[in-house]
């Protein structure tokens, strides 16, 4: 279903017999993230409930486990010229950092913040042009953060 002021954004591909309308480009956007929230939320919320009672704690082989398929998942990544150049064990050494660097709290809060900012300012799409327009006063400032690239 298309909302009244979505519909002058789509591009319209085809009109099926049924009367459904096949679309390209932005409503497909939109329909993706629709999916992903929704995949989210099955998640963290399975049946749209929350457990009775928690997960039992993994087992240290568990984790180790989950490390290690982590590792190759992430090593498959890499393309391979990377690879060769670099060679095997700088880049699994460099990968190992990134998931130890993942395994702290405060560190994984504040990715968390800074990426929930930068979602949230990619959506806000009720700002006025007078608003962006202050915005974007604000940024030339010298010695800005947004200038500097440093969220407030």
């Amino acid at each position: 279903m298309l909302r009244k002021d979505f519909v002058e954004e789509v591009e319209f591909e085809q009109v099926l017999p049924e009367g459904q309308i096949s679309v390209t480009g932005t409503e497909k956007a939109w329909s993706r993230w629709v999916q992903y929230l929704r995949l989210l939320q099955e998640s963290i919320w399975p049946g749209g409930l929350l457990p009775e009672c928690p997960r039992p704690a993994r087992t240290q082989a568990q984790k180790a486990a989950a490390e290690k398929q982590a590792l190759q998942s992430l090593m498959g990544v890499l393309p391979d010229i990377v690879v060769g150049i670099l060679g095997v064990n700088k880049c699994r050494l460099s990968w190992s950092l990134v998931l130890e660097s993942l395994q702290q709290p405060l560190i994984n809060r504040h990715l968390i913040y800074c990426l929930w900012d930068i979602i949230l300012e990619f959506l806000d799409l009720s700002a006025s042009a007078e608003e962006s327009a202050v915005t974007s006063s604000a940024a030339d400032t010298p010695g800005s953060p947004k200038k500097m690239g440093i969220s407030p």
